[in-house]
């Protein structure tokens, strides 16, 4: 059953209570629309599943017939790789997976539904389509603040849901005022590494003051600056250099060149990797607790 046809016969509120695979590619938001749609139309209750072997466990009786279910029941899993044609008898069974054994593709190819990953303009559409009466460049604020997740969003549609649409405009404004959305930050812990790459104090300073929005994760800080620092040292400290040659996508190569090499001489960028391969160890023997590590790393590297 291909997506077209599930979405025609959800709008048509002829859904049937057939067996059913969703298997999506990044996010299981759409599954869960489509679910809990499908729960409406059914006028049943959603059962979360653990595992099959309840619904496996009925397949030998005498009859061999799915058993009867008033609930839509739903499991979620990373890989489905059960091949069982006793599910095809079932109904009110629906299984939510980002990818299947080979077998278990063949067996339920005709049962198997596909959510494609969500594209930036149908996010864009959703937002705009439940925000109605909020101005678009508003709403294209919210999106990149909440960095795309279509969860995040929904969770802050919700919100604005509760009012009609004249009301949404100045509800919106009145949300901002009041600070509901401020623990959201358009920026994320790649520009807080970037800005202390780049030795921008300008730009830290203004990270500074949202850190807690930004979740700029200690041991993530290292890790982020531990790979930008050794190809920064690759490349910068080895005129004869390739994209090749140290194994870096051309792009990322000219890209690293380009805007982050030049802001730490050699002694600098060595002093500066030798700090971030020493944290582990620091912490290991009590020398700096994890709450002190981003202030720690920020002071030494700018100092340096």
């Amino acid at each position: 059953m291909d997506l077209k046809a599930l979405k025609q016969s959800i709008e048509n509120k002829q859904v049937h209570t057939n067996f059913l695979i969703f298997k999506y590619e990044d996010s299981d938001f759409l599954p869960k629309q489509y679910i809990d749609n499908i729960k409406n139309i059914l006028k049943v209750e959603i059962e979360p599943l653990e595992d099959l072997t309840g619904v496996l466990a009925c397949k030998n009786d005498i009859f061999g017939i799915s058993t009867v279910n008033n609930n839509l029941r739903v499991f979620y899993t990373d890989c489905f790789d059960i091949a069982d044609s006793y599910l095809i008898k079932q109904e009110n069974l629906i299984v939510v997976c980002k990818k299947l054994s080979d077998e278990a593709n063949e067996l339920f190819k005709d049962y198997i539904v596909v959510f494609p990953k969500l594209e930036a303009w149908q996010i864009k559409d959703y937002v705009y389509s439940l925000a109605e009466g909020v101005a678009e460049n508003k709403l294209d604020n919210l999106i990149d603040i909440c960095k795309n997740d279509i969860f995040r969003l929904n969770q802050e549609l919700n919100k604005l849901k509760l009012f009609t649409e004249q009301e949404r405009k100045y509800v919106y404004d009145k949300f901002v005022d009041d600070g509901i959305f401020d623990d959201l930050s358009e920026h994320n812990i790649f520009d807080f590494s970037n800005a202390i790459i780049k030795k921008d104090i300008k730009s830290l300073a203004s990270l500074y003051k949202e850190i807690e929005k930004i979740d700029v994760e200690p041991l993530g800080l290292v890790t982020t600056l531990y790979n930008n620092l050794k190809n920064i040292i690759m490349i910068q400290l080895n005129p004869a250099a390739t994209a090749d040659s140290l194994g870096i996508a051309s792009n990322r190569f000219w890209a690293i060149k380009k805007y982050s090499c030049g802001f730490y001489n050699k002694e600098q960028l060595l002093q500066s990797f030798y700090l971030i391969t020493d944290i582990d160890r620091k912490l290991k023997t009590g020398e700096i607790t994890n709450d002190l590590i981003v202030d720690y790393i920020v002071c030494h590297m700018l100092s340096f």
